[in-house]
Parts: structure tokens; C-alpha cells; sequence
């Protein structure tokens, strides 16, 4: 029975987003995940490009770009990207985009596996306050100490 089991079924059961589009890029399925991860019905999405619901203000147009690139010329890309979700909070995932090509090497789609890492640039960014906190305690305290064993 496992072995009649088919890609679509087991994508459902990932926690991550999975997008299947066609050659130009147009959302063909989406898995459970991906819904819950935007906010947007499966409905709402068919044939639309990811990028023109999730993108926003503050997403960067360079890894826009570069993820574009990869895709034009049918290069797997990975990337981390800030998008939005339905209800206008911005969101970060971790993207691997792969094209499906046929057994003659024609490329028939793409297939993108998303995973939220929100949390984990929360916590880079807390990190890297704190270390610039750190630092700057450390060169006022350098400075106080030169400044009182020079006089």
C-alpha cells in the first residue's frame, strides 16, 4: 500500500509549505501547510505567482532578484526571504525552489519547499543587539580606562 502512495499525500503531511507551479511559474497545488503558513485559500492562489501575494514593502528586492534569476534559468535556488502573510504580518521562511523537468529534460514545473524560520531571525537578531551592546560596553570601558592612566 505504501508504495501506491503518492507525492501529493505524503506533501500533506509535511509541517512545511510545498508549492508546485508550472513552467511560468503559476501556483499549480499547494499542500496544507502552505495554507496555514500565508493565510490564503487554495482556491484564491491557483495559477497566481507566489511572489505577487506573498512579497511586501520590506521584502528584498536583491534575493527577489536572485531567486528570479535562478528560476529563469532553471537553476535550483535556496534562499531565506520575508514574506507576508493574508493578514499583512511579515513572516520568514527558508525556501528551496527545484525544477521538474521530464525524462527528455523539458522543464515542466517547479516544485518549492518552504520552512518558517521566523523564531531563528528573531533570535539572530537579539543575538547580534547584544553582542553590539557588548562591544560598545567594552570600548567605552577601554576608553576610561586609557583616559585615567594617561593622567
Amino acid at each position: 500500500m505504501l508504495e501506491r502512495t503518492t507525492f501529493r499525500q505524503v506533501a500533506e503531511l509535511l509541517p512545511d509549505a510545498v508549492v508546485i507551479t508550472d513552467q511560468k511559474g503559476r501556483i499549480t497545488w499547494t499542500n496544507r501547510a502552505f495554507h496555514k503558513l500565508c493565510g490564503h485559500p487554495k482556491c484564491a492562489v491557483k495559477n497566481l505567482k507566489p511572489g505577487s501575494f506573498l512579497q511586501g514593502p520590506e521584502t528584498d528586492p536583491e534575493t527577489v532578484s536572485y531567486i528570479r534569476n535562478a528560476v529563469a534559468k532553471q537553476e535550483p535556488v535556496t534562499a531565506e526571504i520575508l514574506n507576508y502573510h493574508r493578514n499583512g504580518r511579515p513572516y520568514w521562511v527558508s525556501i528551496s525552489i527545484t525544477p521538474i523537468k521530464n525524462k527528455n529534460g523539458e522543464l515542466e514545473g517547479f516544485l518549492a519547499v518552504e520552512r518558517e524560520i521566523t523564531h531563528a531571525r528573531m533570535r539572530e537578531h537579539r543575538l547580534q543587539e547584544e553582542v553590539g551592546q557588548i562591544y560598545s560596553a567594552l570600548v567605552l570601558s577601554i576608553e576610561d580606562t586609557e583616559g585615567t592612566l594617561c593622567r
